[in-house]
This record gives structure tokens, C-alpha cells and sequence, in this order.
């Protein structure tokens, strides 16, 4: 790598391996100040080269992050979604702040400066700093009008199309693990009825989940990991959780685990286990979804006090006055699940805006048309 007068720097394999920044040359009587230093321009003078724009002519500008660097620290989702870093990785200002250690030493002014700017850049995992799509669409189950449902190739096809959340349903396994499937028994999505609490996660895998799908490969019936992988690398997607078991507290782990806190949600019928998630993972975003009329109007006032995001209505208990309440209220109204055209557009015209839907495709053209 080039220095700043041009002059090739070896005195560091790793920053020739990597590409990384250039570090300031020395000054030439020995002494260890930087050049900048030997000309009364100090390391503040240096600090600033790494965030000038590129000039013609600029003698510095090799020390300037190369587009190789910028594209790592810059990743672009396809969406025009930019975010800072890959999930399960170091984000910049983690990997910029370990470079810029080594150039300036402690106590250095230079030094608190570029720590202050660096801290800035700092995004804790737990709380993901990403643009992620907000289009009101969740698929439910992933995409069944196309793949499987709650098979990875069904979840991955609800991420190509472009939906705001997926969505599924957890149990948990006899020893322990978390495997999603809608049903409590196997029997109608794989075929051999089995009860998921009552058997091992060695038989469940067994399973395959593609059985209404002929044309498919085999699928296994995903568990709750393999999934939040997904969608861990797909940073603009979101997760909505629906819990079919009491094991919410190994749920909510699984999640801190995957550090996917600030892109995950929960939503059941079930008041009292919304509650126990959102105690135990208070970042979550929880919709409470009703089923008749009666559930609805009493549900808007519990769910503003206990703080929840949105109320997911039955399509039979909505119409435009109860939607206009869930919204006055300061909730985000929503409908499931939703998969004919035409009540799609009548709820629309209602002022919904979360949709659960098997068919998230039909839904986001309906949506580009508006």
C-alpha cells in the first residue's frame, strides 16, 4: 500500500494482505512524529485526510479508503437499502475504530477526537441500525401460494417478492427444540401425523414438509435457527414470531442469540403470553391479533396500555369505523388473513395497513398500482 508521498509501506503484512488504511509516515529525522507533526500540521491535519473528498492531484489520496473498503463498510441490499454492516459481523465503526488504534496513541488529542467521531458510527447489534422494508405486507407462512408453508424455500420466496415481515408459528419439540409448523400434530403439511411435543427432533426431520407441494423437492420442517439465519442475512426482512408452546423464554433467547432483537415481532390472540414477550424481549414489536368483534373493541385498550404496536384483526369483525379507532388510538390497524383481490382492496380503502396474506404477491402489485 502507498503512503502518502507515494512511498510503498511494508512494514505491516496484515495492511497489505487486507487493503487497510495506510498508516503516517514517519518523519524523517527518526524521531517517531508523524510528518504532519515535523511540519507544524499535527495528526488532526492526517485525521482529516481519511474523510476529505478525493481531489485531482491529491498527493494524499491513496491513504483514503479504496472502493474495495467503502463497498464493505456500505453494504446495498439489492432494494436501494443501505445499512452498516452484516449481522454476526464487526460493524464499521468497529472495524474503523481498530484500524484507526494503531495511528494515533493514547493520550493523543487526535485520538479522543477520532474515538468521539467513531462512537457515532458505533451500532450495537441488538438494536440492527437497517433500512428495512415497510411496506405493510407480511407473508403468511412464508409465500404458500407459491412454496410450501413454513419451509425455508417458502420463506426464502416471500423475501424475492419483497414483503415487509414473514411470519410463522413455533412449537417446540419433545427434547427441546424449536420447530416451525402451524399445526400442533404434522399430519395435514408432511403427511405422517405426529404431535411435535411428543417427539424428537431427530423423527421430525424426518418429516417432509413439502408434502403438499408434489412438484417440490423434500423440504424438513425448519427450525427456529435456521430461519432466523435467513433472515439474518437479509437485513431489510423482519420476523414475526407466533409461539405455539410455553417455551417463550427459549424463543426470545434464540432471537438475542441471532442478534435479531431489533427486527423481530410477536404476534398471537393470547394477551397474556404477548405480555411475557414483551417482558422478556422489550425491542420486539408486538401485534395482538383478535378474532370476533368483541375481542377487538375490548383488545384497543388493552393493547395502547400494555404498550403493544399494532391490533391484527379478523377480516369478518372489520370495517372502516373500527379501523379509524384502532388508528386513533395510536395502534397500527391490521387484517388476516387476506388472500382474495377484491377484499383487499376494500380493506385497503379502509385505511388497513398490516396485512397478514398467503398471498403476498397479489397483495404488493395490488399496493404498486396505488
Amino acid at each position: 500500500m502507498r503512503g502518502a508521498a507515494g512511498s510503498t509501506n511494508s512494514s505491516s503484512p496484515e495492511s497489505s494482505r487486507s487493503g487497510s488504511f495506510c498508516s503516517p509516515p514517519s518523519a524523517p529525522d527518526g524521531s517517531g512524529r508523524t510528518a504532519g507533526a515535523v511540519s507544524g500540521r499535527g495528526n488532526a491535519a492526517w485525521k482529516r485526510r481519511f474523510f476529505i473528498p478525493r481531489q485531482p492531484g491529491n498527493r494524499d489520496q491513496d491513504c483514503r479508503p479504496n472502493r474495495a473498503q467503502r463497498r464493505r463498510a456500505f453494504k446495498t441490499d439489492g432494494t436501494g437499502s443501505r445499512y452498516l454492516f452484516e449481522p454476526g459481523q464487526p460493524n464499521c465503526g468497529q472495524k474503523l475504530s481498530a484500524k484507526f488504534s494503531r495511528f494515533f496513541p493514547e493520550p493523543a488529542l487526535t485520538c479522543f477526537t477520532t474515538k468521539f467521531i467513531l462512537s457515532k458510527l458505533q451500532c450495537k447489534q441488538r438494536s440492527i441500525d437497517v433500512t428495512v422494508l415497510n411496506n405493510g405486507v407480511t407473508g403468511h407462512r412464508g409465500n404458500p401460494e407459491a412454496a410450501p408453508e413454513n419451509t425455508l424455500a417458502g420463506f426464502a420466496s416471500a423475501i424475492a417478492l419483497g414483503v415487509d415481515f414473514l411470519e410463522t408459528d413455533v412449537h417446540e419439540s419433545a427434547d427441546g427444540v424449536l420447530f416451525l409448523c402451524h399445526d400442533a400434530t404434522t399430519g395435514r403439511t408432511c403427511g405422517t401425523d405426529l404431535a411435535i411435543a411428543e417427539t424428537e427432533a431427530a423423527e421430525l426431520r424426518k418429516l417432509n414438509a413439502a408434502h403438499s407441494f408434489p412438484s417440490e423437492r423434500f423440504a424438513p420442517i425448519p427450525t427456529l435457527g435456521e430461519l432466523l439465519a435467513l433472515v439474518a442475512a437479509n437485513p431489510h426482512i423482519r420476523l414475526s414470531l407466533q409461539p405455539k408452546c410455553p417455551a417463550v423464554g427459549a424463543i426470545c433467547a434464540a432471537v438475542e442469540r441471532a442478534g435479531l432483537a431489533g427486527r423481530i415481532a410477536f404476534n398471537d390472540g393470547n394477551f397474556e403470553l404477548l405480555m411475557e414477550a414483551k417482558e422478556r424481549l422489550p425491542e420486539a414489536l408486538i401485534f395482538y391479533d383478535t378474532r370476533d368483534v368483541e375481542q377487538l373493541e375490548s383488545g384497543i385498550g388493552k393493547a395502547v396500555a400494555a404498550g403493544f404496536y399494532g391490533l391484527v384483526a379478523h377480516q369478518d369483525s372489520l370495517n372502516r369505523e373500527r379501523v379509524a379507532a384502532i388508528a386513533e388510538a395510536g395502534l397500527e390497524p391490521g387484517v388476516w388473513t387476506v388472500n382474495d383481490e377484491t377484499a383487499m382492496r376494500r380493506f385497503l380503502d379502509m385505511g388497513v395497513y398490516r396485512f397478514y396474506t398467503d398471498c403476498p404477491a397479489r397483495l404488493l402489485k395490488l399496493k404498486e398500482g396505488r
